[in-house]
């Protein structure tokens, strides 16, 4: 749901879209996000900045689904 070579910052909704895309194909039961350890080289601020994106993006679209904040 990330890029982990890029240096363009991954905000919530940026990545929410990806995931709401894959859900078209997936369903949420099945959906794991996690990053795929490709962060070995990069600049930890910007693993940071990725990851927190991608949480955030996650709890945008669960709440979505759930209704729940």
């Amino acid at each position: 749901m990330v890029d982990v070579k890029g240096f363009q910052e991954e905000t919530a909704e940026s990545v929410a879209k990806r995931i709401r895309r894959v859900l078209n194909v997936c369903p949420a039961e099945k959906l794991t996000l996690n990053p795929d350890c490709g962060f070995g080289w990069s600049p930890r601020y910007m693993c940071n900045q990725k990851l927190t994106g991608l949480a955030a993006g996650a709890k945008l679209v669960r709440s979505e689904l759930t209704g729940k904040k």
